[in-house]
């Protein structure tokens, strides 16, 4: 395993841009190494990330969330594509951020699989409630645009009265 995780680590550091090695057995899901952007982009320091995932009590993914990612990056193997993940992360001062990323099967050994993802994007919750209420909002607004609109071109037909 060590071999294919020397040459993951390769591939992923070449690539000059953020990722996580993710290693998968029997759809349970581990990190296993990531680069060195990773920690300072969710408020840790190297020290810190590496006992956070030490911690068995701490989960910097959401539980809920691993099996998601199982899922994606099973796909990813399965169909040899791309998986896009999405996952809900702890931050060091307790709040929450969002982990996005590219996930892609790169090989297997003694039924452990290794994905790199490199990520495509990392905002905080209150970022991703900020969009969505103002997703929404938009929403809102085309959607009472659309009725008065309906209601200017209809009118009332009595068929008695014509």
């Amino acid at each position: 395993m060590n071999s294919i995780l020397n040459k993951a680590i390769k591939i992923a550091d070449a690539a000059s841009h953020p990722y996580v090695l993710f290693s998968m057995s029997d759809h349970e899901v581990s990190i296993v190494h990531f680069s060195k952007e990773i920690p300072g982009l969710f408020g840790y320091s190297y020290e810190e990330f590496i006992a956070m995932l030490a911690d068995e009590e701490y989960h910097f993914i959401s539980v809920y969330d691993y099996s998601y990612l199982a899922k994606s990056l099973n796909n990813a193997k399965n169909n040899t594509e791309e998986a896009t993940i999405c996952v809900h992360v702890r931050t060091k001062d307790e709040g929450g951020s969002i982990l996005e990323g590219q996930c892609v099967y790169f090989d297997s050994k003694d039924s452990a699989s290794v994905f790199i993802c490199f990520l495509t994007n990392t905002f905080s919750s209150n970022d991703k409630k900020d969009s969505i209420a103002k997703a929404l909002i938009e929403n809102q607004r085309n959607y009472l645009a659309a009725v008065e609109f309906c209601n200017i071109i209809t009118w009332d037909f009595n068929i008695k009265t014509g």
